[in-house]
C-alpha cells in the first residue's frame, strides 16, 4: 500500500512486529505520510518501539521501552494518558 499525502490523517499507528524488510518499508511510507508516531509492539523481545518526529523518508527519535515502561499517548496535540507497556503483551 502506498501512501500520499491525501491519505487520511492519522495521529499514531500500531503494528505487531512483522519480517524486518516489512517494517522498514511501512516506517518509511509512514513517515513520508506524515504520521506523526508509529508504534511496533515487538512480542519476541516483549518491548514497544516508538517511532516519532516524521521526515521525508524516515522518524528522528525511536525509543524502545520494556516491558516494564509506559509511554504516554497524543492524539491531535492533546496527552491523552500513559499506557504500560505490559498491557500489550500477552
Amino acid at each position: 500500500m502506498q501512501l500520499t499525502s491525501s491519505a487520511p490523517q492519522r495521529d499514531v499507528r500500531f503494528e505487531f512486529i512483522a519480517p524486518a524488510c516489512a517494517r522498514i518499508q511501512k516506517r518509511m511510507e509512514y513517515a513520508r505520510a506524515g504520521i506523526p508516531e508509529y508504534w511496533i509492539v515487538n512480542l519476541v523481545n516483549r518491548t514497544l518501539e516508538v517511532h516519532r518526529g516524521p521526515t521525508s523518508g524516515d522518524y528522528t527519535v525511536r525509543e524502545t521501552i520494556g516491558a516494564e515502561g509506559v509511554v504516554g499517548l497524543t492524539l491531535a496535540g492533546t496527552a491523552v494518558g500513559e499506557f504500560s507497556i505490559a498491557s500489550f503483551l500477552p
